[in-house]
């Protein structure tokens, strides 16, 4: 009967406890492979990743820095204060190099400085000529000055409307000419030479005695002339177009040094005197946690920088150089001692075909900066997630804008 009853109540239902730990044993093993894949898939999207933040930083840095540095180069100018670039080399408080580049950028056509004052005498006060002068809006900058003497960056408080004034030294006076009347009359002149005594003639006389001893002498007759007509010229003081530009000097507050002698109207020692615009750049490494990062301004106004905007990061320095004119050596920052420019025997005459004039000679100023490099290090990690660096350098030439004053000439 028992067994009966056993075949009665037929197959066992569920797994048993062999087949439950082969289920968890083959689950497992694919759970560790998705979980394996996984981790491998986030760490080579991790890896990636990073590898596309470094690259993104190397652009930037290339695109912020690289471009700046290619529009100073181009149509820029330099005298012996001042150029389109400017290097200061401080250290952070962790010994890494996080240099200070400022650049300048010309940003619209040379204005001509008048040869006269401003009408209503003001500190800093620019006349210009025409009325190129009345695009002015507060807050842009100035590079006036020339190339021989110095420059001074000047911010544009006010600009005046435009005024009729004579043009003096600016412009050459008008001149106008009529036919006038001139009467008849006579004419005395020269009509033969004779030699005497002896009777030949000559239609003039070479000289006054002759070997034999004979004299020459001139007949002067009258001729009649009739009336007739002439061009009279005369001049007259003519008037032109001018504008009064109120500035105040930032030229200590972008870094430069101030030029030894300036002046700010033309033919005052300096000849073509020019108010250049010019926008500015600033380039800085700034901390950012254990790294550092590129921070930039663009433009100054009222005194101060306008607000810094992230632009690269994470880097491990900042290192700009320069090297000068006649030199191969590449040096920390641009080179220009400033307390050199300030005294002799940087002032000094040289001779110019025509006579001496007064002139200026620096062992080295910005106007010997031929070339600028740049280094920065970008931050990154290996497979291992270790942190590396990757270096990115820039070069660009400067010769163009060292040889000065290519865009202050008319």
């Amino acid at each position: 009967m028992p067994a009966e009853g056993a075949a009665a109540r037929g197959p066992r239902a569920g797994f048993t406890i062999i087949e439950l730990l082969v289920v968890l044993l083959v689950a497992s093993v694919v759970g560790a492979m998705a979980w394996t894949l996984a981790q491998v898939g986030t760490s080579v999207h991790r890896r990636e990743l990073r590898r596309a933040d470094a690259e993104r930083t190397r652009r930037n840095i290339e695109t912020v820095v690289g471009g700046a540095l290619a529009g100073a180069a181009s149509g820029g100018f330099s005298a012996p204060n001042l150029g389109m670039v400017r290097v200061g080399t401080p250290e952070t408080a962790r010994g890494d190099a996080a240099d200070t580049l400022v650049v300048l950028r010309v940003s619209g056509g040379a204005l001509a400085v008048a040869s006269r004052p401003c009408a209503v005498a003001r500190p800093l006060c620019i006349a210009l000529r025409g009325e190129a002068g009345t695009r002015l809006r507060p807050g842009d900058l100035l590079a006036v000055g020339s190339s021989r003497v110095g420059y001074r960056l000047l911010e544009v408080s006010a600009a005046g409307a435009p005024y009729a004034a004579p043009c003096g030294a600016d412009c050459p006076p008008a001149t106008f000419c009529a036919l006038e009347a001139v009467p008849g009359g006579t004419v005395v002149e020269v009509l033969l030479g004779k030699h005497t005594p002896v009777r030949a003639s000559a239609p003039s006389c070479a000289e006054s005695y002759y070997p034999d001893g004979s004299r020459c002498t001139e007949t002067l007759g009258s001729r009649p002339v009739a009336a007739r007509m002439r061009s009279v010229c005369r001049s007259t003081e003519a008037r032109a177009w001018f504008v009064d530009v109120e500035t105040s000097d930032r030229t200590a507050a972008l870094g430069f040094p101030a030029p030894r002698e300036w002046v700010g109207v033309s033919g005052g020692g300096a000849p073509d005197v020019r108010a250049i615009p010019v926008d500015a750049l600033r380039v800085f490494a700034a901390p950012e946690g254990p790294e550092l990062a590129l921070q930039a301004q663009r433009g100054f106004q009222g005194g101060s920088w306008a607000a810094a905007r992230r632009v690269a990061g994470p880097i491990a320095s900042f290192r700009v150089e320069a090297t000068h004119a006649g030199s191969a050596a590449w040096i920390p920052g641009d080179g220009v001692d400033h307390a050199g420019l300030a005294v002799s025997p940087n002032r000094m005459a040289h001779g110019v075909p025509g006579g001496a004039q007064v002139g200026y000679r620096y062992a080295r100023g910005y106007h010997t900066l031929v070339g600028i490099r740049v280094q920065a290090e970008v931050v990154g990690q290996d497979r291992e997630g270790r942190r590396t660096t990757e270096p990115v350098r820039i070069l660009q030439s400067l010769a163009p804008a060292a040889r000065g004053g290519a865009r202050e000439e008319p």
